[in-house]
C-alpha cells in the first residue's frame, strides 16, 4: 500500500536522482541529456508537496535524500559555475560579446591589454 508519506519520500528520491543527472550531464558537456534532466526536474518539483510531516521512523530516510538531493544541488551549482565562466573566457579569446551590448566585445574592452585567468 503506498501512503502519501511512502510516495513523497519517492518523490524526494527522485529529485535527489534528477540533480545527481544534471549535474553528470554538466560534467559530461551533453546539452540533450541536459534537457532530458531538465525535463525530469520539472516533473518531480510538481509532485512534492509544500509540507510534509514525517513521523520518527521516517525521518532518517528523508533526511538522507535531501542531504543527498542538497550534495547533489552543490555540484550542480559549481559546475553550471565553471561552465559559464569556461564559456566566457572562450568567447572573450575570440572577440566574442560581453553580455547584451552589441558593440561592446572582449576585444574591444581588453584592446591592449592582456588578461591572465586561473583554471
Amino acid at each position: 500500500m503506498n501512503t502519501p508519506l511512502q510516495g513523497t519520500l519517492t518523490a524526494v528520491a527522485r529529485l535527489r536522482a534528477a540533480l545527481e543527472e544534471t549535474a553528470a550531464a554538466l560534467a559530461a558537456g551533453d546539452l540533450d541529456r541536459l534537457l532530458g534532466a531538465e525535463t525530469s526536474l520539472q516533473a518531480v518539483l510538481h509532485e512534492l508537496p509544500q509540507r510534509v510531516a514525517p513521523g520518527p521512523d521516517e525521518r532518517p530516510l528523508f533526511r538522507r535524500e535531501l542531504d543527498g538531493a542538497a550534495t547533489a544541488l552543490l555540484r550542480c551549482r559549481r559546475l553550471g559555475a565553471n561552465l559559464s565562466d569556461f564559456v566566457r573566457l572562450s568567447l572573450d579569446a575570440h572577440g566574442g560579446q560581453l553580455g547584451y551590448e552589441p558593440t561592446q566585445s572582449a576585444a574591444v574592452a581588453l584592446a591592449g591589454r592582456g588578461f591572465t585567468t586561473k583554471a
